[in-house]
């Protein structure tokens, strides 16, 4: 699996340009929060995600660092509960091809 960090730029699928232009403007307001999952597929590693999500975001699903937070990835067909090991301050998203992540 490619490992992309929170701060990549990657290409859009489908070739869209995306624009990051309403999202930076409010950057200061987002955190990114690092998650650990159980393996859903019965290997005995665990999953590491890592996400950005908006202070409304993080109110409005009760996340704390040492928490768990019921998270749906439809596209690797996962529903869990994702143990929160940190939750940080976004980084800068260099500007230049493709989307922010």
């Amino acid at each position: 699996m490619e490992m992309v960090e929170v701060d990549d730029r990657v290409p859009q699928y489908g070739g869209e340009q995306c624009s990051l232009e309403p999202f930076v403007e409010d950057l200061a307001s987002w955190s990114v929060i690092t998650f650990k999952f159980e393996n859903p597929f019965g290997y005995e590693d665990s999953l590491v995600v890592e996400l950005m999500r908006s202070t409304e975001w993080l109110e409005a699903n009760h996340v704390d660092a040492g928490g768990t937070v019921r998270l749906v990835f439809e596209e690797f067909k996962v529903e869990d509960d994702g143990y929160v090991r940190s939750i940080s301050s976004c980084p800068v998203i260099a500007q230049g091809e493709g989307c922010g992540h």
